[in-house]
């Protein structure tokens, strides 16, 4: 067991929002480059519920290491990516 255990209540000032009139500062505003609320929400939990075993660690950084060799490949499905998202939307409404 960790020496300090990480729990929502321990990370909300990392996750809250800035209060009404102040600049945004939570960690979660820094890191949060996501475009649908979908993938905010996601990256929310991530921080909130930060992966904890070393093989799932160490799956993510492979992941994410391969993702970042491969640009060109990312800048394709990034792209595929937006128009499922676009006619997804469409065709559903």
């Amino acid at each position: 067991m960790s020496k300090f255990p990480l729990t929502f209540c321990s990370c909300s000032a990392l996750l809250a929002g800035p209060p009404p009139g102040a600049n945004a500062g939570s960690l979660l505003h820094l890191l949060d480059r996501t475009h649908m609320p979908s993938g905010s929400r996601l990256l929310r939990e991530w921080v909130a519920r930060p992966l904890t075993d070393l093989p799932s660690i160490h799956a993510r950084l492979d992941a994410v290491e391969e993702i970042a060799a491969s640009g060109r490949e990312c800048n394709i499905f990034r792209d595929i990516l937006h128009i499922c998202v676009y006619v997804n939307k469409h065709v559903t409404a």
